[in-house]
């Protein structure tokens, strides 16, 4: 057991990496890479605990990593949509089991280098793909979006629009959020960078271990020094403000920890730091104009704080007619519509993780992460030590990525989401370590004999017990993700196949999906559509059946989704074509009330 440890966190790091090569939203099939590593990973641990006589220590630290989890159970009990909160739930879930497993691990300084290179990795390849997009994946793109006969030609024009501003997202969905990526790994690689450094300036080693003869290769210095050069070179190509705010946050967490305080009073350090804080305030002018506005112009289509105040007040909108439980995980992007404050702008997210969560989990989501994080604070003391460089490079990091949470919502997004969760486990892990060092109360009260009774109340509620309880619900988690995996992927096969006119194929793999998944309202539409679509070409079919049948489901995925005005739409022209005219008026109503600046569900367009 104990040689599959660095094996688990080969896994996790690997599963992070796959989700930045590969990102997307939370709905995106990448994420579950990160889950069934993250699941696993932790039953692996969990497991060696119980074989090793450290049942209680796993008990305490999966205590602290699931009581988040505690503060969302309202709003998964009471969403509007329980399909979209049992996605993003099971990514929360996989979040604490990242943090659970490190926790539980035993990590070596080397441990924490080879997170630190994974990521550097990661982040050189997305460096080379935003240089590869800027010279001509840009052009290439635009002409595969003009001939694509498949996109919807709202969608086509803004995409168009959007790749009109040269700003490159590389394999993010959006500009900003590779601009955050890049900043968040910057430290990493800027301690990287110091540590190959200080590597040739010492004298080798007489046994050299792997990173070591890595540190002191010739190539290493410049490799991580060109690297460090094209990421700066990215952040520019995204013309992103956020991402040029994280990195200001990200230098002042640095700063403040790595300068002494007696040398911000020497005159040559303040005229530094004046310089760089006038060069950023220059080039963030000169990126306004490059853009085609101020940011004081908040009419600008454009403007970074309009758009966001948009996503701000619909989110605020939301809170205040769904004050207590909100409208459930994932559902902000739902309910947008509805309470659009402009009538160009609809996105399924506010670019304020606080903000998002505040909508979708209301006020008792915040009151149980307060008593949590209290619960969690309890009798901790602060180390005595001062950060080390490592701490300081995963300080950093953590604070660009928290700065970006607020003009973002990096938790939705396992890319940006997973590294995050990963940076905060290594420092708290790494601090933990401190803190156990020099407490030596702890070392003896956990080497301390016990009585029988006491080992039986430990096994029922402090040991083994729990442990069994925890590795249960994982497994539980285990299978009820794969089936929602399954379904997916028959699902998205299935859509291929209808884009590609394969009806057959379709429907068979529609089945399959909804084999997995009997109650989704997307594979039930899914399949009733392809019932109509096998059937147009054979001249004794039963298309009233067939109506009948989509009509069941669309009102199905209406009382899965009461405020999707799509499928209201959709329901209405399906009961049109029945011939039920009054209540085909109604939902074309209902749909009109839940996006009104949507042109399609007005009623000359019908």
């Amino acid at each position: 057991m104990p040689r599959l440890k660095p094996f688990v966190l080969t896994a996790l790091l690997s599963a992070v990496a796959v989700n930045g090569l590969y990102p997307g939203e939370v709905f995106y099939q990448a994420r579950f890479v990160l889950l069934f590593a993250a699941f696993l990973g932790l039953l692996v641990v969990l497991a060696h605990s119980v074989k090793t006589g450290n049942a209680a220590r796993a008990t305490a630290v999966c205590r602290k990593s699931f009581v988040p989890l505690v503060a969302v159970f309202p709003a998964v009990l009471f969403s509007v949509n329980r399909w979209r909160t049992e996605e993003v739930f099971w990514l929360f879930l996989a979040y604490s089991c990242l943090f659970a497993v490190v926790q539980l691990l035993t990590l070596t300084e080397e441990a924490y280098l080879w997170a630190f290179l994974v990521v550097a990795g990661v982040s050189f390849c997305v460096e080379l793909h935003a240089l590869y997009q800027h010279l001509t994946g840009l052009s290439a793109l635009r002409e595969a979006v003009n001939r694509s006969e498949f996109l919807d030609e709202s969608f086509r024009s803004g995409l168009l629009s959007r790749l009109a501003t040269r700003r490159v997202f590389a394999n993010f969905a959006l500009p900003n959020t590779l601009a955050g990526f890049l900043v968040i790994g910057l430290p990493l690689q800027a301690y990287l960078f110091r540590r190959g450094v200080d590597a040739r300036r010492t004298s080798p080693a007489p046994n050299p271990g792997m990173l070591h003869r890595v540190f002191r290769h010739p190539a290493f210095l410049p490799l991580m020094g060109g690297q460090l050069a094209l990421l700066g070179v990215c952040l520019l190509l995204t013309k992103s403000f956020g991402g040029w705010v994280c990195l200001l946050v990200s230098m002042a967490a640095v700063g403040s920890l790595s300068i002494p305080r007696s040398s911000f009073r020497k005159p040559r350090v303040l005229a530094g730091l004046a310089g760089l804080l006038t060069l950023l305030v220059a080039w963030m002018a000169w990126l306004t104009h490059s853009r085609g506005f101020g940011l004081l112009e908040l009419s600008a289509a454009e403007n970074p704080i309009a758009l966001r105040w948009i996503n701000f007040t619909t989110a605020l909108k939301i809170v205040r007619d769904f004050p207590l439980t909100g409208v459930g995980l994932g559902n902000y992007g739902t309910l947008n519509p509805r309470y659009q404050s402009s009538p160009l702008f609809v996105t399924q997210y506010a670019h304020n993780t606080p903000l998002q969560l505040l909508a979708e989990g209301g006020l008792a989501l915040f009151l149980l992460s307060a008593l949590a994080l209290l619960w969690i604070l309890a009798g901790r003391t602060r180390p005595s030590q001062k950060p080390d460089a490592i701490q300081v490079a995963l300080i950093g990091a953590l604070a660009a990525w928290s700065a970006h949470n607020l003009l973002d919502i990096n938790l939705y997004f396992p890319s940006v989401g997973g590294l995050g969760i990963l940076i905060l486990a290594l420092l708290c892990k790494s601090i933990r370590d401190g803190w156990e060092t020099h407490s030596a109360t702890v070392r003896q009260e956990s080497h301390a004999p016990r009585s029988t009774s006491a080992t039986r109340a430990s096994w029922l509620w402090g040991g083994r017990g729990w442990v069994g309880l925890w590795s249960g619900g994982l497994l539980l988690a285990t299978v009820l993700v794969c089936k929602s995996y399954l379904a997916q992927t028959f699902f998205v096969l299935a859509s291929e196949s209808v884009q590609g006119k394969d009806y057959e194929r379709a429907g068979r793999l529609g089945r399959y999906a909804l084999f997995f998944e009997p109650a989704h309202p997307e594979i039930l539409i899914l399949n009733a559509k392809l019932d109509i679509l096998r059937a147009n070409p054979r001249p004794n079919s039963d298309k009233p059946g067939l109506l009948r049948n989509l009509r069941n489901a669309y009102e199905q995925a209406v009382k899965s989704d009461p405020f999707n005005a799509e499928y209201h739409h959709e329901l209405g022209r399906v009961l049109g074509a029945l011939g039920d005219r009054a209540e085909a008026d109604r939902m074309r109503e209902r749909a009109m009330q839940l996006f009104p600046s949507e042109g399609r569900y007005r009623p000359e367009d019908h």
